[in-house]
């Protein structure tokens, strides 16, 4: 491909279905999910950094001291909560948004629990990336938009 149909193709760019097409791939790919739950489970945060929870005494005796009273809240025994995490992307304006969930059966439950014994007041903000975790959710996405766009130029 030379210059001239290289900058044809660029006038003829679509973005919002680059984006589109580029958001179905990121959503898809477990890797990408697990960065939450790395979150979770590695420190036990939320989207602002803070710590969720502390596991109880009482936890750790109910656990058989696989919880250790102090430590962070890990989330990974929450049943389907986990496991039905997902990942979900937008189109707003020129940017694509990407947002974590989970339609887990005990989500409710969970949240009541983090209202009512957590260390944050607002269980929404488990959902969602802080800073050292946004470097490696864009350091896993980046090699994969770097080859979309190579695909679409034929690079």
């Amino acid at each position: 491909m030379d210059v001239l149909d290289w900058i044809k193709k660029a006038n003829k760019f679509d973005s919002n279905k680059f984006l589109d097409g580029f958001g179905v791939e990121i959503i898809q790919d477990e890797n990408v999910i697990d960065i939450q739950r790395q979150q979770w489970g590695d420190d036990g945060k939320d989207s602002k950094g803070s710590v969720i929870g502390f596991y109880k005494k009482k936890t750790e005796e109910l656990s058989g001291g696989r919880k250790i009273a102090g430590t962070p809240w890990t989330l990974n025994n929450t049943g389907d909560f986990w496991s039905r995490t997902f990942l979900t992307a937008a189109i707003n304006g020129k940017d694509l948004l990407f947002q974590f969930n989970s339609t887990g059966i005990n989500k409710d439950k969970l949240f009541e629990t983090i209202q009512f014994h957590g260390e944050i007041t607002d269980p929404d903000t488990i959902f969602g990336l802080y800073d050292f975790y946004q470097k490696r959710f864009i350091k896993l996405i980046e090699p994969k938009f770097v080859e979309q766009l190579n695909n679409y130029y034929d690079v």
